[in-house]
């Protein structure tokens, strides 16, 4: 069992996963948030002398996505449910999105980076009253 962040190695490759992110109520704006993650963490990991992880996995964001810049890959999981009324969303706008990430090494080298794959359940619309 991990704690709250933790660096795993899978096929040569290290990856820092953590649970949160930070947000952005703007949805054009949900790929600056993972690069903004994803830089901030690289250069807190190479100041300090440290091996800099490759992927970075976030959680806790509720909308998924993936942002690639072809020497890293950052990958936020989207929701794991359906909005009930019990939830609180912090960005109010957006609609919840289940689904799940994929990071496959299927014939890779040793420290080559995965494919990536998103697989989200749409939402049916909801009827107006």
């Amino acid at each position: 069992m991990l704690p709250n962040k933790g660096l795993l190695e899978f096929n040569g490759v290290l990856m820092d996963v953590a649970h949160h992110m930070p947000t952005s109520s703007r949805a054009y704006l949900e790929a600056g948030a993972m690069s903004i993650t994803m830089g901030n963490a690289r250069q807190n990991y190479s100041r300090v002398g440290h091996r800099v992880p490759r992927v970075y996995l976030r959680g806790h964001r509720h909308t998924g996505g993936i942002f690639n810049d072809g020497s890293g890959i950052f990958m936020v999981t989207p929701a794991w449910q359906l909005l009930t009324r019990y939830a609180h969303k912090v960005v109010g706008d957006s609609i919840c999105r289940p689904g799940f990430g994929i990071l496959d090494w299927r014939g890779n080298g040793t420290g080559e980076l995965p494919a990536t794959k998103m697989h989200i359940y749409e939402p049916t619309e909801t009827k107006p009253f």
